[in-house]
Parts: structure tokens; C-alpha cells; sequence
């Protein structure tokens, strides 16, 4: 007979899901939520609420606060779900207001009485508005800026304009005590006529010949570039010391100071002084040396922030460290105005002798005879033994060299 057969179908709807994700810059600490659910031919979808409205925390380590802009979706939903949707969720930041202030320091004044630079409000990663302007007090030079707080790094105007700033920041103003006169003034050799005074662009500072020992050490004999003038100086009024109340014709350190003031390597510090116990600082021997060499142009860059242009050591500090008689301590600094040691001015007149050809030569051997030759750095032991051996820095008596104790003008 007929046969009839019968085919039955099964049905199973689509399923679909709904997933949530941040679009561009977020909060780190911040994950978009999980939906979880199994979803069917227009079902109804409910929106997950917003992680949180507001997130203080940083971006790329500037604070800030993040506010959540909330989910957005390109589905239709009017009839419900009716594919996989996907939710994406947009956040905005908004930096931290942070105060950068100024301190103008008690060595100095704002340029612009009230200058608005001085105290000012900025985003928090942005840089600053400018830079107030300083005015140093008489006898001072501004010299930089330090952070309140801070490691003791000092910055440059330029530098400070640069910096991203990312907290509330006092800057102080930083200044040098001015040692020697500033560009221009002349420094009187004679105290007492003002018609024999050196040539304007040279500052009044030391140099670095001699080392003498002790005042009764007959063994401080001059080197053979320094002329002996004992003989052919009276030692009267026409001394070249003898203008300089302050100092002997007769003393021990008569013969280098003669020549040092006669070849304008050295002159008085002013008001009729000439400071032979006075202390060297790195500055002045570096003039010294630069004097010595005619002062040549100092070209090469300056990799110092603690040596400002325009003073009146710049060059000469410049010229030594590109030429690597005097090399600075690192991290940008070079201390020109710090006290200079006996075997700082041993490695320094060393390396200037190097340059000229001196110095040791191949295999060495020389024993400091001094109880405290142990006190000599590894790094100046060299230029010691050879400052010693040709009686350029001798002791100071009962054995002693003392050779991380200040030099003082009249030893140089």
C-alpha cells in the first residue's frame, strides 16, 4: 500500500553574548566588567552600571583624576538582542592643579617686584609658565636654582623651564659670594695709584706655580720656569709686594708672588690686599693657568651647571676642563668656588705639566717620606710624588704633608 513518511525538526535558537571594554587611555587599576549571560532572540539586554564615576590616580605618573564617560554600543537594541554586542566604555583625565613658587633668596631680589612667575599654578606634567627673572645683590651672581628639599642639584634657567613638573614645587634661588671683582673692575696693583692697575679682562687670582712648604723650609726652591729674584729684588718700594699692607717683601713666599704680580698671573684682591693666607678655590688656579696661556678662546662647550656664563672664571674653567688639567666631580658639577687641597693643586699642576710634555715617564718609582704620605688619594699619588720629588709641594715639618689640608694663596 502507500507509504508516508513523516521528518520532524528540532529547534534551537541563537544564542548571543555581551561583552564590556575601555576605549583608549584608562585607569590601570581599573577592569571592565564581565557580563557572563547566555542570550536569546531578542532578549532584553541591561546595561552594567559604571565601574566607578571618579578614579584619582596617575597617568603615566602625572595625578591626576579619571571620570568615567560612560558604555556606548553601535547595536540596535529596540527589539532586543539580536546579535553579539560588544559595550565600550571612554574615560577622560584630568591633570591635578599642582603651585610652583620662587624664592628670590636673601642674596638677591625679583627683577619684577611682584612678578607673577614667581607664584603660579600649573597642570600637573606640564611645564611651567616662565621663569622669574633675578637680580643679584651687590657683590653676589646668581648662580641657578635648587628645589626646596631637594638632592642639592642646581638648575639652570633653561633647565627649570624644561621640567615636567608633577607635584607642588619650591625652587630657591642659589647665588655666589663674588671672590674676586666682576667683569670690568679694575684691581689695582699698587694700592696707592690708581695708574698701574692690569688690563681690564683680567680678574685678580692666584696661580698655581708653587707649592711652598713652611715659611723656614729652605728646600722651597722655585722651579726653573720662575726666575729667582731674590737677588735682583731690594725688596723696597719698588717691590711689586710692597704696595700690599697685607704683605712681605721679606717672607718666604717673596720670589713667586714677585713674579707672579710682574707676569699678571696673579694680582691683589682689592682695597689694598693682596691675602697671601687667603684660601684658593678651584676657580682662581684655573685662571691662573689660563692667564699662562694667554688666555686662549674657550670654545668647547660647557658641561658644568655650576658655572654660570658671564662670570669671571667661565673660560678659564671651560678651557681646563676641555683640555683636562682640571676635571669636575661629576654629576655636572666642577665647585668653583670650593676650597681647593694640597693634593688637588698637586694633581692639577701635574696634568698641566703633562700637557706641556712632563711629567713621569714610562716606569716610575719615588717614595712619599712623609708620616702621613698614607692620607694621599690613589687617584693624586702620582702627581704628588712628582710634585714632591721636584720640590714643587714640600711639608710642613715633623714629617708631615698634610696633603688633603687647604693650599692657600701664598702657596700657590
Amino acid at each position: 500500500g502507500h507509504v508516508v513518511f513523516t521528518g520532524t525538526w528540532a529547534f534551537t535558537p541563537d544564542t548571543y553574548s555581551v561583552t564590556y571594554q575601555f576605549s583608549g587611555d584608562a585607569p590601570t587599576d581599573v577592569v571592565a566588567p564581565t557580563d557572563g549571560k547566555t542570550y536569546h532572540w531578542h532578549d532584553s539586554v541591561t546595561v552594567a552600571e559604571a565601574p566607578t564615576t571618579t578614579v584619582t590616580t596617575d597617568k603615566n605618573g602625572v595625578p591626576g583624576i579619571w571620570k568615567f564617560n560612560g558604555w556606548a554600543t553601535a547595536a540596535d537594541l529596540t527589539n532586543g538582542i539580536e546579535s553579539h554586542v560588544t559595550y565600550t566604555g571612554t574615560w577622560t583625565f584630568t591633570p591635578a592643579k599642582i603651585k610652583v613658587t620662587f624664592n628670590a633668596g636673601t642674596s638677591g631680589k625679583l627683577t619684577t617686584t611682584g612678578d607673577p612667575l614667581a607664584a603660579q599654578t600649573i597642570d600637573a606634567g606640564k611645564t611651567v609658565n616662565g621663569v622669574p627673572a633675578i637680580t643679584a645683590n651687590s657683590s653676589y651672581t646668581f648662580q641657578g636654582w635648587e628645589i626646596v628639599g631637594g638632592d642639592g642639584t642646581r638648575y639652570s634657567n633653561a633647565a627649570v623651564a624644561s621640567m615636567k613638573l608633577v607635584a607642588d614645587t619650591d625652587f630657591t634661588a642659589v647665588y655666589q659670594k663674588d671672590t674676586n671683582p666682576s667683569d670690568g673692575e679694575q684691581v689695582p696693583v699698587s694700592p696707592d695709584d690708581g695708574t698701574n692697575t692690569p688690563p681690564k679682562d683680567i680678574p685678580s687670582v692666584p696661580d698655581g706655580d708653587k707649592v711652598p712648604g713652611s715659611p723656614d723650609d729652605d728646600t722651597n726652591t722655585p722651579d726653573e720656569d720662575v726666575p729667582d729674584v731674590d737677588d735682583a729684588c731690594p725688596r723696597d718700594e719698588t717691590c711689586p709686594i710692597f704696595p700690599f699692607d697685607d704683605s712681605d717683601p721679606h717672607a718666604w713666599y717673596h720670589d713667586a708672588v714677585h713674579y707672579c704680580i710682574e707676569e699678571r698671573l696673579m694680582n691683589g684682591i682689592g682695597n689694598g690686599k693682596w691675602d697671601p693666607n687667603g684660601t684658593l678655590n678651584r676657580a682662581m688656579l684655573c685662571q691662573v693657568f689660563y692667564n699662562k696661556e694667554g688666555r686662549p678662546a674657550a670654545t668647547a662647550g660647557n658641561p658644568f651647571e655650576d658655572v654660570a656664563e658671564g662670570t669671571w672664571y667661565y673660560d678659564a674653567v671651560v678651557w681646563c676642563n676641555a683640555n683636562g688639567i682640571a676635571i669636575g666631580y661629576g654629576n655636572s658639577r666642577f665647585g668653583p668656588t670650593d676650597p681647593i687641597t694640597r693634593e688637588q693643586l698637586a694633581t692639577i699642576i701635574y696634568r698641566y705639566d703633562q700637557k706641556q710634555g712632563g711629567g713621569f715617564k714610562d716606569a716610575w718609582s719615588f717614595e712619599l717620606d712623609f708620616t702621613d704620605a698614607d692620607q694621599v688619594s690613589d687617584w693624586a699619588y702620582e702627581a704628588m710624588c712628582w710634585c714632591s720629588m721636584n720640590k714643587i709641594v714640600n711639608g710642613y715639618g715633623n714629617g708631615l704633608l698634610i696633603p688633603r689640608g687647604n693650599a692657600t694663596r701664598a702657596e700657590a
